[in-house]
C-alpha cells in the first residue's frame, strides 16, 4: 500500500473493517501474517481452520454496506 498522507493505509484498513463489521463479515483475508497486521489484531490460523471459516461464511450472502452507522471508534 502506499499513499500521500501518513498512515493514511492505517485508516483506510479501519475503514474497511468497520464496513465489513457493519455488513456482518467475520474476517478479512489478509494473505500472510506479518507484525504489523498483528497491530491489527490479526491471527494466524492453519489451512484447515481457513477452510472451514470459508464454508462456514460461503452459506450466508452479505452484502457491503455503503455507510457506517456509527462512529469509526464505536466498531473496536
Amino acid at each position: 500500500m502506499f499513499s500521500i498522507e501518513k498512515d493514511a493505509s492505517k485508516i483506510s484498513l479501519a475503514y474497511l473493517a468497520a464496513h465489513l463489521i457493519e455488513g456482518g463479515f467475520e474476517f478479512i483475508d489478509t494473505q500472510f501474517y506479518s507484525s504489523h497486521l498483528k497491530q491489527f489484531g490479526t491471527k494466524q490460523i492453519i489451512r484447515n481452520d481457513f477452510h472451514q471459516l470459508l464454508l462456514k461464511n460461503k452459506k450466508e450472502i452479505r452484502e457491503f454496506p455503503e455507510k457506517i452507522s456509527k462512529d469509526i471508534l464505536k466498531y473496536f
